[in-house]
């Protein structure tokens, strides 16, 4: 081994994107299970769906969610909240650091999400009318 090996081998490399989508109900009672976390879940999946090119195999694409748990953020007033974590990675050679097609691919898909509404970190109350369903990507 050399030296450039041993630094090289304790750098962290980003190697990928997670994008998470969060949606909320008044309706949650601390209990991931109930039914309006599933129905938050199954429309997670839907936008996600909608906002991924599986066509793209240049890339890998996970989607996990922690169908278990319920998440609370700061940036969300610490709202009890549904999530759903996309993950963009290489296809293959996972350690390759991140390139200009995972970027291009992470913009598109904020860029979708955008297009429906949804606010980068942290809702407001000003993002969306009345009527309509939350969302924070």
């Amino acid at each position: 081994m050399t030296e450039v090996d041993e630094v090289t081998r304790h750098t962290m490399t980003q190697v990928g994107f997670e994008l998470e989508l969060s949606g909320s109900d008044k309706g949650i009672e601390f209990n991931p299970t109930c039914p309006e976390c599933s129905q938050i879940r199954w429309a997670l999946e839907g936008i996600a769906s909608w906002i991924l090119d599986q066509k793209d195999v240049d890339l890998t694409l996970e989607l996990s969610h922690r169908e278990q748990s319920i998440s609370y953020s700061g940036a969300r007033e610490n709202r009890p909240d549904v999530t759903l974590a996309i993950r963009v990675l290489h296809r293959t050679a996972f350690s390759d650091p991140v390139d200009l097609h995972e970027i291009h691919y992470l913009e598109k898909m904020k860029t979708q999400l955008r297009q429906l509404g949804a606010c980068e970190r942290q809702w407001t109350r000003n993002s969306y009318h009345p009527t309509e369903a939350l969302a924070a990507a």
